[in-house]
């Protein structure tokens, strides 16, 4: 089976393995998890498991015809009602002589109410050869009408020896390994994603010099070291992200403000306030 293969996650797997041996899992699956933690890679992996493909990668491609999948678009990577409609149409085609089918909707927590309705009715009335998996990070935005129609199933982080065996068999630079794994723990997506891009591990050493500002309360350097991406609202969510990861692996009242901050601003960045003046206040408030 393809989802053994996953790092980690023993118990899930243990759980789901046994269900598809004895064909008994749930029409619909809901796989949630933080950021980084692979939800939608095992969505694949558990949906070639399901119609007997072959390559995880090919489905996750939309290569195999018994598996559909439906992503987010645009910058907000909201899922559009037009896409869970059609993929509703194509429910009701029947499949090569009986032969299973997986529907995977990736993100679910940006649904918008009409998609989210699009999808109910044919969760509520399953298919016998349809199973539907839905993942998301944050499964608190899902509407409870859809998160109660699935079995739920958390994705956890794997430990450290486990994370360092799953990069050696990459043959990854297990230094820089070790580095991102200081701040990102377990988290594989994280760590592979700072080893791919160096921009986004310069990301990463920029927030953790601005965590030492302001442990100095060095208001002058945060507000220094965040001003090159004021026009780049993406870069400066990743730094806010990091700052966030950071503040959690530390116990202390300046993390905790550190964390307050962070989620503070990071619902002002999502609004029309001007970005100087965001990045100008943050660095006041996370240095008090």
């Amino acid at each position: 089976m393809f989802i053994t293969q996953f790092t980690g996650n023993e118990k899930t797997v243990g759980t789901l393995s046994k269900a598809l041996q004895n064909g008994t899992l749930s029409h619909a699956l809901l796989i949630t998890g933080e950021k980084g933690t692979g939800v939608n890679f095992f969505a694949s992996l558990l949906a070639c498991d399901i119609v007997n493909a072959d390559s995880p990668e090919a489905v996750s491609r939309g290569e195999n015809p018994l598996v559909s999948i439906v992503r987010g678009s645009g910058a907000s990577g909201q899922i559009k009602v037009g896409d869970i409609r059609a993929l509703n149409e194509s429910r009701s085609y029947s499949s090569i002589a009986g032969a299973k089918r997986a529907f995977i909707i990736e993100n679910c927590d940006n649904f918008n109410l009409s998609s989210a309705n699009a999808l109910l009715k044919n969760l509520e009335e399953p298919k016998d050869d349809i199973t539907y998996i839905l993942t998301a990070n944050n499964v608190s935005s899902l509407p409870a009408t859809v998160r109660s129609r699935c079995r739920v199933y958390t994705l956890a982080e794997p430990d450290v020896s486990q994370t360092r065996r799953y990069f050696e068999k990459m043959n990854a630079d297990l230094e820089k390994v070790g580095e991102f794994s200081a701040v990102y723990r377990g988290n594989i997506g994280k760590i592979q994603n700072a080893l791919n891009d160096a921009k986004r591990a310069e990301l990463l050493r920029t927030a953790q010099k601005i965590t030492d500002a302001a442990a100095k309360h060095d208001g002058y350097t945060v507000s220094k070291l965040l001003y090159p991406y004021v026009k780049d609202k993406p870069s400066l969510n990743m730094i806010f992200d990091d700052l966030g990861d950071i503040a959690a692996l530390q116990m202390s009242e300046r993390s905790v403000k550190m964390s307050e901050a962070v989620l503070k601003y990071r619902r002002i960045l999502k609004t029309n306030v001007g970005t100087n003046i965001a990045v100008e206040n943050f660095s006041i408030e996370c240095t008090k």
